[in-house]
């Protein structure tokens, strides 16, 4: 089925309507400031004053406000991530329009797909039990983040990285323009935020040995291999290229213009981010980590049997296992720990996971009649109910503008 026109104008039109008010809202007091500031400055003296490697959106920042005279780059920079959003918004859009069943009705689709595209741009943890606590982020492994504009960007190029790495399992010879895409791609994402591609490599080398030597009879008979060479020149060589230039770019004092910030290393510390910005003892946390996958969770053991067999779904745990590994026993030592860069590692992943979730039981839907879909509809729906309070807190500062929103409820 291809989806109309109009549906893909109405997802654009719900982009806008819904996210233009909150990145407003958050952006002149969240992490907009400390990236379009440093798009700001490289744009004056060119270069930035804290080490920042993941330069796509300030780069993209500075290419947007030259074309808006008179505006800031902070206006620039949310108009950058307003754009992103309409992107992430059409891909979804795309997603669910494979995944939708066949024979559906038409105008249904029109109106349902916009809207479970939106969803899932709103999604977060089920954070009901900490509401009134004030506790809506932290021990939580994050999915829809609005404050913080890089992991936005990163966003549309993780699920771009994504499906043509599913492709590399499942493809027999790839040809060059599609090597060349998928270079792009991922290049793109890992100056737009290292986390994803730190996690896909291992998870693509891991999957591709695995399907290669215990891959069942029946991809054996049926030809299905991996195709090493866009594994090789479209994901591992430029991944690995820009992280190492990233990497000596951050950590070496000899090139980081702030030996300061440099003096930061990078240490295996199991649970330690996520307990420091948490306050929370390992029951809180584990229970903060049900709460926030719940949904995959649900989707893969209720369709265990199908789920088992489904290359998107494996691949996609895969990925957030890794994740979710750097979230939970990775930090950077000295005064980059406060920032707690590894914790967008799982919820980078955990995002394409509910994408790979939400597109698999579309598809199951389609033939189950049972309880099933209801129960994975219901969790669904309280990851979604929890978005909506997410998305609506930032606006109580409309109430009260001494609130810090970001202190008051993370």
């Amino acid at each position: 089925m291809s989806l109309p026109g109009p549906a893909r104008l109405f997802t654009a039109s719900l982009v806008i309507a819904v996210f233009a008010p909150i990145l407003w809202t958050l952006g002149p007091e969240s992490d907009y400031l400390v990236h379009t500031g440093e798009a700001r400055h490289f744009a004056e003296h060119g270069s930035t004053r804290i080490p920042l490697p993941a330069f796509l959106f300030a780069g993209l920042t500075v290419i947007a406000q030259s074309i808006l005279p008179g505006q800031s780059f902070l206006v620039a920079g949310i108009f950058v991530a307003q754009g992103t959003l309409l992107v992430l918004g059409i891909l979804l859009c795309g997603q669910l329009e494979r995944a939708w069943p066949n024979g559906a009705d038409r105008t249904r689709a029109q109106l349902a797909i916009p809207f479970c595209a939106m969803s899932l741009m709103l999604v977060t943890p089920i954070h009901l039990a900490t509401l009134a606590d004030h506790n809506l982020y932290h021990g939580y492994i994050g999915i829809s983040v609005h404050h913080n504009p890089t992991v936005t960007l990163l966003k549309p190029l993780a699920l771009l990285a994504f499906g043509l790495a599913v492709r590399a399992l499942t493809t027999r010879e790839s040809t060059g323009r599609l090597k060349s895409s998928a270079a792009v791609v991922v290049a793109l994402g890992v100056l737009a935020k290292p986390n994803y591609a730190i996690a896909l490599l291992p998870a693509l080398v891991t999957f591709a040995a695995w399907r290669t030597f215990v891959g069942t009879r029946s991809e054996i008979r049926a030809g299905v291999r991996v195709d090493f060479g866009l594994v090789a020149l479209g994901f591992v060589g430029p991944a690995c290229a820009v992280l190492l230039w990233q990497y000596a770019y951050t950590y070496s004092s000899a090139q980081s213009p702030h030996p300061a910030e440099a003096s930061s290393a990078i240490a295996f510390a199991p649970l330690l981010a996520m307990s420091t910005f948490s306050e929370s003892g390992v029951g809180g946390l584990a229970a903060r980590l049900v709460a926030s996958i719940l949904f995959p969770v649900c989707v893969t053991a209720l369709y265990f049997d199908a789920a088992k067999h489904d290359l998107a779904m494996g691949f996609a745990w895969m990925g957030f296992a890794f994740g979710a590994f750097y979230t939970y026993f990775m930090v950077e030592t000295g005064p980059r720990f406060a920032d707690g860069n590894f914790l967008w590692c799982g919820q980078i992943t955990l995002f394409v996971l509910f994408v790979a979730s939400s597109t698999f039981a579309l598809q199951r839907a389609a033939v189950d009649r049972s309880a099933r879909r209801w129960i994975c509809a219901g969790v669904y729906g309280l990851h979604v109910i929890s978005g909506v309070i997410w998305y609506a807190i930032p606006f109580l500062h409309s109430f009260d503008p001494s609130a810090s929103v970001l202190r008051d409820w993370f």
